[in-house]
This record gives structure tokens, sequence and C-alpha cells, in this order.
């Protein structure tokens, strides 16, 4: 279905157009107005896909609303209909880069052969459109996929680069690289970030960002493997950056680089996440925690008793620490570190699926394998076939 608006301050001929176009069961007429300022409201208001102009009208003539209509910076296709004492004016709108123009009076079997053509032109708009958003959507999760590999020693710089390649011919130099992730929360408290799942935090922050960013600012969007909200794109708006925080209604922190080429790009992720890290203020009972899972977490008897024990802390003021401090429990935070080594063991053919779960930590390669699918994406066979494609 296609939105169309008809500007013409004729009567005759406005509802003339309005009635052909009624016979298509493709066309919704939206609106119709007998003058410019009008029509540039409705299409302000309804987002046309098609709109037909009358060159001569008060207020604000065909060419100026034609003007206007291209400052919009919506995907509208403009026909005009003029008369012959108009044909000098009309020549002005084709350069404008109206789709074609009608003369007085309109005609039935030409006006539908010019709407076949304009349909057909607005349907291969949608499928390139279409396109786009799908070629937008692989090329989050190739980087997201490349550099999240890269980070975890799977993928060299260069073969991580060969992916980025396409990169390229976008102006990297101008460009930032962000991370957005949840900062401390206070016991009391009072915020969006306690009502949101462990998990749904970082997409939560994703979208938030990603809507406020989307258009010229942003061309990369994805969540990193540490759980922070990764983007890439020429953001350089502080005030921007400042109102998308204030908004969130969540502590969030940010940290940023730039980038002066697509070289930089593995390199300043790896070392973000590095940075980011070292940032973060945790209480030494969350600092002794995450030692104590790094050095034992191939121990299949590793409990959030045995981590309490080690705090000497109580186990449930110790999954309050975790949640308040890094948005997880105890346990999805072990399951995720097991889950980071298991990827890396899976680049070494000769290991078979069980041996890999049993050196992380899993007794049982089918709940390795539902743990493993839930944190990345895809069982670990099939994400070990991917690794021989890299």
């Amino acid at each position: 279905m296609y939105k169309a608006i008809v500007a013409d301050d004729e009567d005759i001929i406005r509802k003339g157009i309005v009635s052909f176009l009624e016979e298509d069961p493709e066309i919704c007429v939206v609106a119709d107005a007998a003058d410019g300022i009008a029509a540039l409201n409705q299409a302000r208001r309804y987002s046309p896909d098609i709109i037909f102009v009358d060159i001569n009208m008060p207020k604000m003539d065909g060419l100026e609303l034609i003007q206007k209509l291209n400052e919009l910076d919506k995907d509208i296709l403009v026909i005009v209909i003029t008369g012959y004492s108009d044909f000098t004016y009309a020549q002005k709108a084709l350069r404008l880069g109206v789709f074609d123009l009608f003369l007085k009076p309109v005609m039935e079997d030409p006006f539908y052969e010019t709407l076949g053509k304009a349909k057909t032109s607005l349907a291969d708009n949608r499928k390139q459109n279409a396109l786009a958003r799908q070629l937008r959507k692989s090329a989050d999760y190739i980087v997201e996929r490349c550099l999240n590999l890269n980070a975890l020693g799977i993928m060299s710089d260069e073969a991580c680069l060969k992916e980025l390649t396409y990169l390229a011919e976008e102006p990297v130099s101008r460009w930032n690289l962000l991370f957005f992730y949840p900062g401390r929360v206070q016991e009391d408290d009072d915020t969006g970030i306690s009502r949101l799942g462990d998990e749904e935090i970082p997409h939560y922050i994703r979208r938030s960002v990603k809507d406020a960013l989307e258009g010229d600012a942003l061309r990369i969007s994805f969540i990193s493997r540490d759980g922070y909200a990764v983007f890439i794109g020429p953001v350089q708006d502080q005030g921007v950056l400042k109102k998308i925080i204030r908004d969130l209604s969540l502590p969030v922190e940010v940290y940023q680089c730039t980038l002066t080429s697509l070289d930089d790009i593995p390199r300043l992720y790896r070392e973000s996440l590095d940075k980011i890290a070292g940032l973060s203020s945790f209480s030494p009972a969350i600092q002794s925690s995450i030692s104590y899972i790094r050095d034992h977490y191939r121990d299949p008897l590793l409990s959030l008793a045995r981590l309490s024990e080690v705090c000497h802390i109580s186990p449930g003021y110790l999954g309050r620490l975790f949640k308040q401090e890094l948005h997880s429990t105890p346990m999805d935070y072990l399951s995720r570190y097991r889950i980071d080594k298991a990827a890396a063991l899976l680049t070494n053919p000769d290991l078979k699926i069980y041996e890999v779960a049993e050196q992380v930590g899993f007794t049982s390669q089918h709940y390795f394998c539902h743990a493993f699918k839930k944190i990345m994406g895809q069982p670990p066979k099939e994400y070990r076939k991917e690794l021989t494609v890299i």
C-alpha cells in the first residue's frame, strides 16, 4: 500500500485525481490540499510515498513546495500537474528531481500509465531500503563477531581487518569507539535499572542509544562479550551523549576513544575492554570473587557458598553485591567466564566438545552446550565450524 497526497487549488482537478487514485487498490489517499502550505503540513504529518503537486497554487507555489519537500529528508516521489501556460515552471520542477509531470486536463490512460511507473519505482525503493537494512544488520553482526573473537585471541588482527574492509569506504578517521555500560547501583537507588533483568540491561542501553543516534551519527552497534553496548560511528557531539545518558534514567558510564584509521579498531577495542575493567571501582568482596573465579573456574564444585567463604560474607550479601556492581549473579559471571575460555579452546580441533566442557568446569556436556548457546548465540559445534572459515 502506498500513501498519496493531492495538492491542487482547482477543486475539479484535485477531486478528479483523487477519484483516479481511489480506483487503485494499492493507493491510499491520506489527504488533499488546495494550497502549498497545507500540502507541506500534510506531508510532514503523513509522510506520503507519492504527492501530486500543482505548479500554480496560492500561499506557496509548486516549485517552493517541491524544494521544501526535498528538505524533509523523506523519500517522497513527486508528480507535477501543470497547464500549458506554466510549462516553463514545469521544466524547472524537473530540474528539482520530480518523477514526472502531467498537462491539464489530466487524462485517464496516461495518468494510470504514469502511476504504474511510479509504483514500480516505489517498489524498487522499498526493496533497496529493505536490503540496506538487512546489510546494516549483517554489518553489526560481522563487526561484533570478529572484534569479540579478536579480543578472545581467537582471530588475528589481520583476519579481523579483512572482515572489516567494507568499512574502508567510510571516513573512519572521524569515527569514535563508544562503550556504554551500567554504573554501580546503590542498594537504596530507585532507578529504572532495578526494573530490568540482568541480561536486559545492555540491550536496553543499546536500543535507547541507537534510537537517539540513528542517522548520520551511527554506523555500527552491538553488545560486546563483556556485556557492554558498543557503538562505532562519527559521534562527536558531547552534548548529545550527555542528553542520552540523562534520558536513560539509570546509572550509565561511557568510555570513548577516537579512531584515526581502520587499522585502529581491533587494537583499540581490546584496549578499551581492559581499561573499562580497570576503571570499575569494585568492592573488595567483588574483587576477591573475580580473582578467585579466574583462578578456579576449572573446578566443577565451585559454588556461591565457596565464594562467600573466600570473601567472608554471607551468600545472600555476596549475591546483592554482584547485582549492584556487576548487574549479574555470581554464578552467571562464572558461567560467562567459563564460556569465554571454552570459546578459545574450541580453536583446537583435537579437543572434543566434552573435553572442552570438562576443561572449563562443566560436568555435563548437555548443560555446557545449553550454556554456550545462551551466551554465544549458537551451539559450540556450529561455533567451531564457523571458526574454520576465518
